[in-house]
């Protein structure tokens, strides 16, 4: 989805075929701080193999908890709290069902 309007301002034609997701969050995508490039740049390796141990290679640990650890309102606080903070992550991979 996202890189269909890239594609698009250089092909000649583009057609698509796109089912409709299951789910959608948004993406939040911004610059990224000059903070965080710098601590990338001095910790790459620890950096990388952190992507690498992560299910979808997000540079961040993964939570060990489990979501039905939590009561139904503790996890639609957290939920709500990841989806502001958080700029796309899986909510799977943020708190594992099992």
């Amino acid at each position: 989805m996202q890189a269909i309007p890239e594609i698009a301002r250089e092909a000649a034609h583009l057609t698509v075929f796109q089912r409709t997701p299951q789910y959608s969050i948004p993406a939040r995508n911004r610059p990224s701080s000059l903070r965080w490039m710098r601590h990338a740049r001095e910790n790459w390796d620890a950096v990388r193999a952190t992507m690498n141990a992560h299910p979808v290679g997000m540079p961040f640990e993964t939570s060990k908890r489990l979501a039905f650890e939590d009561t139904p309102e503790q996890r639609q606080a957290l939920y709500e709290e990841l989806c502001r903070r958080v700029a796309s992550t899986s909510f799977s991979a943020a708190m594992p069902t099992s």
